[in-house]
């Protein structure tokens, strides 16, 4: 068995060319997700360097990256995520809490009015990423990181 690599050198005149190849092994050149078309997810350097790949726990991280993939204000009635990302109600709130514990959501409740509740008003939450994992964060980290759209380097 042989472990397949993820660049591919050769020589072009007398400089080495190294191409980074796609992650699915099929040996092709990598391509972009924002170049291919393909749906990719942003995770914040914050992730690892602020350290809550150790600090949060799994219904955290589940509700980080259901949020990460949600526009700003998103809705998630807790008794919907069951069938909307196949996780129950109390991992939703569990990790909804946990996020705004953490300082990384921010919550807004707005209460509208129903005349088939008790009180008639329900509440609606909406739910927004904030600091590194805010959608300005993560646009403006794109930004400063959209170097050379090329996967292709060449070394001397």
């Amino acid at each position: 068995m042989t472990a397949t690599s993820s660049v591919s050198r050769s020589r072009v005149r007398r400089r080495l060319s190294v191409t980074l190849l796609n992650e699915d092994g099929s040996r092709n050149p990598y391509g972009h997700p924002r170049h291919t078309g393909e749906l990719w997810l942003r995770l914040p350097h914050a992730y690892w360097l602020e350290g809550h790949y150790k600090s949060l726990s799994f219904p955290g991280k589940t509700l980080l990256l259901i949020a990460l993939s949600r526009p700003d204000g998103f809705y998630l009635p807790y008794d919907r995520a069951s069938s909307w990302y196949g996780i129950s109600a109390d991992t939703a709130e569990r990790g909804l809490r946990e996020l705004r514990e953490h300082g990384l959501l921010n919550v807004d409740v707005e209460w509208i009015k129903n005349p088939r509740s008790d009180d008639f008003y329900i509440e609606h939450r909406t739910y927004t990423l904030i600091g590194p994992f805010s959608k300005v964060s993560q646009d403006s980290a794109a930004k400063r990181g959209a170097g050379s759209p090329g996967a292709t380097k060449e070394v001397d």
